[in-house]
């Protein structure tokens, strides 16, 4: 039998022997992992417009605007006032300029703060939740500020 990477002559030893060696066995399946990677590369889909592009490493994303559109946050809490918002970029934390400057400066009550921890996990008990399933519930529903 003839070595299917290095030409060589060799005897088989099992019928489903092809290389005369593990390192020329080795060789051909490293060479194989290669191209799987390229062909990986090659069929690579944007996950936010679908088109096909080639990576360059473990990217996503097709373009630097469909990396724009993939890092936006959708909406947001204010740090200063809790309005809620839909911020432009990345990082912003405030809706407006005068909240930025600390102009607008509310205090939004948490009811969660106001009660204590028994408390909380009595009333999550009585409503048939876990703990943190009825804080999750008391801090989406903030027009809820007394305790049952």
């Amino acid at each position: 039998m003839i070595c299917g990477f290095c030409g060589k002559e060799f005897e088989q030893k099992a019928h489903s022997q092809k290389y005369c060696s593990q390192e020329c066995y080795k060789a051909v399946r490293a060479i194989r992992e290669k191209q799987k990677r390229e062909e990986r590369r090659e069929k690579a889909i944007c996950v936010i417009c679908g088109k096909n592009f080639k990576r360059q490493g473990c990217e996503k994303v097709c373009s630097e605007e469909c990396r724009k559109v993939s890092k936006k946050v959708q909406e947001r809490r204010c740090g200063n006032c809790g309005k809620i918002f839909m911020p432009n970029r990345e990082h912003k934390k405030f809706c407006s300029e005068e909240c930025k400057k600390g102009l607008k400066k509310v205090e939004i009550p948490n009811p969660i703060k106001k009660l204590n921890i028994s408390a909380v996990a009595r009333n999550a008990r009585k409503s048939g939740m876990s703990y943190g399933k009825y804080v999750e519930y008391l801090e989406k529903n903030k027009n809820i500020f007394q305790v049952p």
